[in-house]
């Protein structure tokens, strides 16, 4: 015979002296059954009862954990908290929990956890991520809680790839890259570095996903300068600076030569003197000196001799 927690009979079965058990089906889960067993002889004549047994049920799954919560802690981790709802005393408590984590529709991990926290770690930088979570004690699972998102952090990007610095002309030189290995977030600006002889420095700005170069001008001719590149996100986060790379721009026309002077050396020669350009421009290797006819020159400013010298 079985009866429930309040007493009431349930249900009875009759067996054969000789088989000794009976097996009750179509029971509650969760309910607490209590058994006892008569012996019954042939003129059907009933016999003392035996003791109940002790509580006896069938235990279910457990409930579905509430209050699921995340918490996003940096670019690479996420924590995950939930709560176990109060149950009935006759409910067998989760043994643990199993926690899932999603990309898309990707299942990146899954854990077995006895408490109720659990933070995630080397996630991916600036990604979407679902989270669930289910209990579970001897007769099963729970259905797993609703899908709850968080994203991680942004943080600095990489180093512009490939930096290059290009001569255009004696005025110009063109600086291009390739987009950092790991973007991290969103971007904003280029950031172009240039460094003068004299470790001077200025900045230029360049919108990303625009064009990938800067043409440098307004420099010196002759004169090498060198570049670094970083790139700027959307929280104004500056990332990795490239290695320093150096060019020079091309030759051009000198100024001309300064503090020229001269000096009668006999009744039929003069000593020209002078002094470097101010700019050379480039690789100076002669000068060209040049006498004039008073007459030639004051008619046609041309020039009526020449001559090399160092």
């Amino acid at each position: 015979r079985s009866s429930d927690l309040d007493g009431k009979l349930e249900s009875s079965q009759t067996t054969s002296s000789t088989a000794r058990k009976a097996i009750f089906t179509n029971l509650v889960r969760n309910v607490i059954y209590y058994f006892t067993v008569v012996a019954v002889t042939k003129p059907n004549l009933q016999g003392a009862q035996s003791a109940f047994t002790p509580n006896i049920y069938i235990p279910s799954p457990p409930p579905s954990p509430v209050d699921v919560t995340v918490y996003v802690y940096s670019g690479k981790s996420i924590g995950f908290r939930w709560v176990f709802p109060p149950t009935s005393p006759s409910l067998e408590p989760p043994k643990g929990y199993t926690i899932y984590l999603y990309r898309g529709t990707q299942l990146v991990q899954s854990k077995n956890v006895t408490g109720t926290f659990y933070e995630f770690t080397a996630l991916q930088v600036n990604t979407q991520y679902q989270f669930q979570v289910a209990a579970f004690n001897g007769a099963g699972y729970s259905h797993p809680t609703a899908l709850v998102s968080a994203t991680t952090q942004e943080t600095p990007p990489s180093a512009p790839q490939h930096v290059r610095a290009l001569t255009v002309n004696s005025t110009t030189i063109k600086v291009a890259y390739d987009q950092p290995q790991q973007l991290n977030g969103k971007s904003k600006y280029y950031i172009i570095t240039k460094v003068d002889p004299d470790k001077s420095k200025k900045q230029y700005f360049v919108p990303a996903g625009i064009q990938m170069y800067r043409l440098i001008t307004g420099l010196l001719p002759y004169t090498t300068y060198t570049f670094t590149v970083a790139l700027m996100n959307d929280k104004n986060q500056t990332g990795a600076i490239s290695p320093m790379v150096s060019n020079k721009t091309a030759e051009s026309v000198p100024s001309a030569p300064v503090n020229v002077r001269t000096m009668p050396l006999t009744l039929t020669s003069i000593q020209v003197l002078w002094s470097r350009p101010l700019s050379p421009n480039g690789n100076s290797s002669t000068t060209k000196c040049n006498s004039l006819d008073k007459e030639t020159a004051r008619a046609s400013r041309r020039f009526a001799s020449s001559a090399e010298c160092s």
